[in-house]
């Protein structure tokens, strides 16, 4: 009797101890569902990878010095969100540092009408959040804010005296002076020359050239991506050469940046020229 009732006893105690098993295994599942939840919240961090279209497209215009990147983000383990996106362009022939901000996206689209402006169609850049299943292309549009105002600076002059030209001829005229209108097309025409031959026109132009700083020779290009939540910088490197030809293309857009004031009579917006270095 003696000998069953301890048997008994101990089968009593390996239950007790299979229950508090399973129970201590419910509980260590638990704590790994919520650290495992915690840790992908606070503490896991997300990565952007930036696959790069090789042509990158660089202009000199009314936004100064521009360059424009086209490719795709995606975002590793984690949505991101991008809060801005900066760029520095470095000559490896003196060392200068040049500033961009980013500006505008643009559509990843190709207008095959003439009369289809692409450029008109811009979004102001700002904050977006790249996820983990939706990769997101973008063709980012970055300008060169400090040497903008420099244009200006230079351009002020030049616009002041086409306005100076203008309200001369104003004074001969019971019409008001448009490029378009037959009847003031001459008055248009005799301002617009007057205006070239003009000193100050002249001395914008030459100023405007030795802004520009788009010359033949060897550049670096420092991507930075400002990401969010944990605050951090994600940084991409690439190098491009710009050859001679496209450095004297990019200069012809000094005569098209010194003739804005034109405008002020109908002439049309120049279109700009731009060149399509690859970066490696």
């Amino acid at each position: 009797m003696i000998i069953i009732m301890a048997v008994a006893n101990d089968s009593s105690t390996s239950t007790n101890w299979i229950g508090w098993g399973a129970l201590i295994l419910a509980f260590l599942g638990v704590i790994e569902f919520w650290f495992a939840v915690i840790w992908r919240r606070y503490f896991r961090k997300g990565e952007i990878e930036f696959y790069v279209n090789p042509r990158i497209e660089i202009s000199y215009n009314n936004f100064g010095p521009t360059l424009a990147l086209r490719g795709t983000f995606r975002a590793i383990r984690k949505d991101v969100f991008i809060e801005r996106i900066n760029l520095k362009v470095i000559s490896k022939e003196d060392n200068s540092e040049h500033s961009f901000e980013w500006l505008f996206f643009r559509p990843n689209v190709i207008f095959l009408s003439k009369t289809h402006r692409s450029d008109l169609e811009l979004e102001l850049a700002s904050g977006f959040i790249v996820t983990t299943n939706n990769p997101k292309v973008m063709n980012v549009f970055f300008g060169d804010s400090s040497t903008q105002k420099k244009i200006e600076k230079v351009l002020k002059p030049a616009y002041d005296r086409f306005i100076e030209l203008l309200k001369e001829k104003q004074k001969d005229s019971s019409h008001v002076i448009y490029i378009d209108k037959k009847d003031t097309e001459m008055e248009a025409m005799e301002i617009l020359e007057k205006y070239e031959k003009d000193q100050t026109q002249v001395d914008a132009w030459s100023k405007l050239g030795r802004i520009n700083y788009w010359k033949e020779g060897s550049y670096k290009i420092l991507l930075e991506i400002h990401a969010k939540e944990p605050d951090r910088v994600l940084p991409f490197k690439y190098e491009f050469e710009l050859p001679k030809e496209n450095a004297e293309t990019l200069e012809l857009n000094t005569l098209k940046i010194v003739s804005l004031p034109t405008m002020e009579i109908g002439v049309k917006e120049p279109t700009w020229w731009y060149v399509f270095p690859e970066i490696v």
